[in-house]
């Protein structure tokens, strides 16, 4: 607990061990937070992963976990990315209800915006449309921005899309 005498705040973060997610971990509890990952810290498949109904109660759902890479990755990506990305969000909207989370947050990615670039980029600017042909891994960022829109409002709480644009740093890998 807190000096204030309240519990610290408890997130679980999927993709806690990637890139983006190691370091969030790190960054959340040196804020005083708990961090857990769901399904426990070996790597569970979040596509088909089957949630106790004994999760542990969590304020907070973090969303990183995804198929996703690079042009070269997106370039080349099939079909099966967006079903995967799809299946994840979905795995963990559902872990969101069990652990009765009160905020959800899903890491988008700038690539909704589509042919028009994302240099200067506002929410307000139009996304991805019917004429537009962008991989399947911006469609399954777009589809799961309206999914945890859904969500949240049928399950009265909050949530955020992060629309992140290139993310690189020291120790990301390179391979395409």
């Amino acid at each position: 607990a807190d000096r204030a005498g309240r519990e610290p705040m408890k997130d679980a973060v999927s993709g806690g061990s990637g890139f983006v997610g190691h370091r969030l971990s790190a960054a959340l509890t040196a804020a005083g937070h708990r961090v857990i990952q769901p399904g426990g810290p070996e790597a569970v498949d979040l596509r088909e992963h089957e949630w106790s109904r004994e999760v542990e109660p969590v304020d907070c759902v973090v969303h990183l976990a995804a198929r996703s890479g690079g042009t070269q990755f997106q370039a080349g990506a099939d079909d099966t990315v967006f079903s995967d990305n799809m299946a994840m969000l979905d795995s963990m909207l559902r872990y969101a209800v069990l652990s009765d989370a009160q905020r959800f947050v899903f890491t988008s990615s700038a690539v909704v915006y589509g042919q028009t670039g994302v240099v200067g980029a506002i929410e307000t600017d139009s996304t991805l449309g019917p004429v537009d042909r962008p991989s399947p891994y911006a469609w399954s960022k777009l589809c799961g921005e309206v999914a945890v829109q859904w969500w949240a409002l049928i399950h009265e709480r909050e949530s955020v899309s992060l629309r992140l644009g290139n993310v690189y740093g020291p120790g990301i890998s390179f391979d395409p």
